[in-house]
């Protein structure tokens, strides 16, 4: 396995979180792993309620993510809180977009959108 592939334990992981956050408040528009520039997979997660140009708003919505993490898993989990119109969500959209209940499976690499190279993202939701 090489580091662009998401490795299985994340690809579920990633399934059961978007699963557990769909019966909160915070139910995810989008929901992909992506790998960073700093070589790391990072679980990005969108929501109708991350729309806000409110910190204080964002930190409460990282607050309850983080505590369906840890009710999941007492693993550490790299994640971003995203607004749904974020220009990558927007960029891959173009390429692809799922059923906004749908916790899909899709995996994109070595693509370049609008100037920037995505090396690799699993994607279960991407809806705009």
């Amino acid at each position: 396995m090489t580091a662009l592939e998401l490795p299985q334990k994340l690809r579920e992981l990633g399934a059961e979180i978007t699963s557990s956050l769909d019966k909160t408040q915070d139910k995810p528009t989008s929901v992909f792993w992506y790998y960073s520039d700093n070589n790391e997979w990072i679980l990005h997660i969108a929501s109708s309620a991350s729309k806000t140009d409110n910190s204080s708003d964002q930190n409460k919505i990282a607050d309850r993510v983080q505590e369906r993490i840890s009710e999941i898993t007492l693993e550490n989990v790299p994640f971003a809180i995203m607004e749904p119109q974020n220009y990558l969500i927007l960029a891959m959209s173009n390429f692809f977009v799922t059923e906004p209940d749908l916790i899909g499976q899709i995996e994109f690499k070595n693509n370049i959108i609008n100037d920037q190279l995505i090396r690799s993202v699993y994607a279960y939701r991407l809806t705009t």
